[in-house]
């Protein structure tokens, strides 16, 4: 108290959040827990004698206080969960997620299980076509099989019986082979006469062609082969009589070339080419 008798004011705070009193504006709020920056200081009243409180009362009346609150009073509860979360009144952001890159990997989970889903099923409808095209072509493939086989059986049923008739014609020789060799043996002294005969008359293309029939009726025979050595001599001499007849009509020399053509005619009476040198040289 002062020397009048009147207790001294003790200086409080009024909270702003929950309008409760706090025994200091430095303080923070005993009822909600805000931070002293939250609690203001009430104004000091000053020292006022007692008869003039009830003259500077409006009215007339002493129950009114003299000064409302500075803030309204709120509930405390209101503002438990905030000061329980923030205790220092801080607002904070909650706390990012990383929304992003979740995202991305749920999206190529999803798109892997969808490609796996889509080739898995195209394998299936592959292997379902394959299977059933195939299952037509073996049906097919065996009932060509089948009916080919129908086919060749009728064919294969006459060869049974004439296989007893081939066989005894490999054991005996055919009669017509027989009979070709009796046959060639009687031509043999014809075809040889008929060689000996153009070599007796210089006639050497009649004795070549009872030298080749001879040959073909018995290829060893020997005397058509010494026939046909005889026969290749005297061409080899006529040919050359032939050449030398040739370079002299060539060199324009008649008589020598009327003389080779004339030897080469002496030995083969056939020669058509010595008949027609002699013939060009007595021009």
């Amino acid at each position: 108290m002062d020397e009048q008798g009147v207790c001294a004011p003790i200086v409080t705070g009024t909270c702003a959040r929950c309008g409760g009193k706090a025994p200091r504006p430095n303080l923070s709020c005993p009822h909600c827990g805000a931070p002293a920056r939250f609690v203001f200081g009430d104004r000091v009243p000053t020292a006022r004698k007692p008869g003039a409180a009830a003259h500077g009362a409006p009215n007339g009346r002493l129950d009114l206080p003299p000064d409302p609150p500075a803030w309204p009073r709120q509930n405390a509860s209101s503002f438990a969960s905030n000061d329980a979360v923030y205790p220092d009144d801080e607002v904070r952001p909650p706390p990012r997620r990383d929304t992003g890159r979740r995202g991305m990997k749920k999206g190529a989970v999803l798109t892997l299980a969808a490609a796996f889903v889509l080739i898995g099923s195209g394998l299936s409808y592959w292997i379902r076509n394959h299977d059933a095209h195939e299952e037509p072509t073996r049906s097919i493939g065996a009932q060509g099989m089948v009916t080919s086989n129908d086919l060749n059986q009728p064919a294969q049923a006459p060869a049974v019986p004439q296989a007893p008739t081939i066989a005894p014609r490999s054991e005996a020789p055919p009669p017509s082979d027989k009979a070709s060799a009796d046959k060639n043996q009687k031509l043999m002294p014809l075809a040889l006469a008929r060689a000996r005969d153009g070599l007796g008359k210089n006639n050497l293309q009649l004795a070549r062609s009872g030298i080749s029939w001879a040959l073909s009726l018995q290829p060893d025979n020997p005397e058509a082969l010494r026939l046909k050595q005889d026969l290749l001599s005297r061409e080899t001499v006529r040919n050359a009589a032939l050449k030398a007849a040739r370079s002299c009509v060539v060199q324009e020399r008649a008589m020598c070339a009327w003389q080779n053509a004339n030897t080469a005619l002496s030995i083969d009476s056939s020669s058509n080419e010595a008949k027609g040198l002699i013939a060009r040289s007595m021009k």
